[in-house]
C-alpha cells in the first residue's frame, strides 16, 4: 500500500528538525494581534508552533508571460519519492506551509493588556488558566486554554510577570513594565539581525533613504540606524501585539523618530520637485517636438512655383521688334 495519500489540497509543511519521531497536535488559538480571529498552531510535548504561509511570490519579478495555475499561484511542484520502494507522489502547491516556534507570553500579553484583573493579584498559573478560560467562554471558544500544557504557562508568565514564591509554589502578577522589556529585547535582537550584513531588508532601506535628486549620495549613520530600528519595532509589533499596546511601548522606551520623520519629509519633497522639473521638461520637449513636426509637415505641403519658359520668338514683345 503507498505511503503517499495526496490529493488536490495535499501541501507541504515544514517541521523542526528532530533526531526521534514526534506526533504533533493542532490547536486553534486566538491570534495575539486582535484576540478575535484564530489560526491554527503545532504543539508537540513542550513546544508550540505557529504556521506560516510561504508563497512563490516575488514582487521584482513580471507575471505577464508568467505560466500560473487557475488560482494564479505559480506552477512548481513538489516531487516526493520512497528510495526503498520506488513510490512517489506529486504535490502542485505552490505555497510551503513552515513552523517557526511560537512563545506563549505573546498571546498571554494580549489578554493580560486588555483585562485588567490578571494585573490585580498574585494567582498560580492554574488560577489564571482558569480565568483565561472564563474570559473566552462566553463565546464558546475556550477548549483551547486547558490543551496547552501547564509548564508552559510557567514558562511564559515568569517572563511578563511579577512572581513570588511561597512554599515552594510559584504566583504571578502581569507586569506592563516586564512585558514592555520583554517585546523591547525581541526589537533589539531583529534590529540587530537587519543591520548585519546585506540581507534584503538592508537592502530595501537603504533605498528608501538614498536621495535619488543627487548624483553622489551618503545615508546619515543616525539615519540608518534609527529606520532600522523602526523596521524592527514595526515587525515585531505589528506581527504579534494590537496598536494600542504598541503605542504605549514606544512611548515607554522612548523611541525618538522625529529626526527620521524630518529626512523623509526633505527626501518627499525634493523628489516631488524632481519630478515636478522632469514633468515640465518632458513637457517643453514634446511641445518643442510638435512645433518641429509641424513645421516639417508645412515644408513637405508647400510646392515650389515653376515658372511656364517661353519658346525664343513667341514672346510678347517679339511681335513688336518684327514689326519695327
Amino acid at each position: 500500500m503507498s505511503r503517499f495519500l495526496v490529493d488536490s489540497n495535499s501541501r507541504v509543511i515544514l517541521l523542526p528538525k528532530s533526531e526521534t519521531p514526534v506526533t504533533y497536535k493542532v490547536v486553534d488559538l486566538p491570534t495575539s494581534r486582535d484576540l478575535t480571529s484564530y489560526n491554527s498552531y503545532l504543539l508537540d510535548k513542550d513546544t508550540l508552533y505557529e504556521l506560516g504561509d510561504v508563497r512563490n511570490d516575488n514582487p521584482y519579478v513580471k507575471k505577464e508571460n508568467m505560466p500560473l495555475l487557475k488560482n494564479g499561484d505559480a506552477v512548481k511542484s513538489f516531487i516526493f519519492e520512497d528510495e526503498q520502494n520506488g513510490e512517489g507522489a506529486i504535490i502542485q502547491s505552490s505555497s510551503v506551509i513552515v513552523s517557526s516556534k511560537f512563545d506563549l507570553a505573546w498571546l498571554l500579553i494580549a489578554i493580560f493588556y486588555k483585562h485588567n484583573q490578571f494585573s490585580k493579584n498574585y494567582i498560580s498559573a492554574e488560577d489564571v488558566m482558569d480565568k483565561i478560560a472564563g474570559v473566552f467562554s462566553g463565546n464558546g471558544n475556550d477548549q483551547w486554554v486547558h490543551k496547552i500544557p501547564y509548564f508552559l504557562y510557567e514558562q511564559s508568565l515568569a517572563k511578563i510577570s511579577e512572581s513570588i514564591d511561597e512554599s515552594g509554589d510559584s504566583f504571578f502578577k502581569f507586569s506592563l513594565k516586564k512585558s514592555f522589556e520583554f517585546v523591547e529585547k525581541k526589537v533589539e535582537r531583529l534590529q540587530t539581525y537587519f543591520a548585519s550584513g546585506d540581507n534584503s531588508v538592508l537592502v530595501t532601506i537603504k533605498g528608501k533613504l538614498t536621495d535619488t535628486t543627487l548624483a553622489e549620495h551618503t545615508i546619515p549613520e543616525p539615519i540608518l540606524k534609527s529606520m532600522v530600528l523602526r523596521y524592527a519595532v514595526d515587525y515585531v509589533c505589528d506581527s504579534y501585539i494590537g496598536s494600542e499596546f504598541k503605542k504605549e511601548f514606544i512611548s515607554f522606551v522612548k523611541y525618538d523618530f522625529s529626526d527620521l520623520d524630518k529626512y523623509l519629509d526633505v527626501l518627499q519633497e525634493r523628489q516631488k520637485n524632481l519630478q515636478i522639473v522632469e514633468s515640465n521638461m518632458n513637457s517643453v520637449a514634446q511641445t518643442s517636438a510638435s512645433a518641429s513636426k509641424k513645421k516639417v509637415e508645412l515644408k513637405k505641403g508647400k510646392k515650389k512655383e515653376v515658372k511656364k519658359k517661353v519658346a525664343v520668338g513667341k514672346g510678347a514683345l517679339d511681335g513688336f521688334f518684327k514689326k519695327a
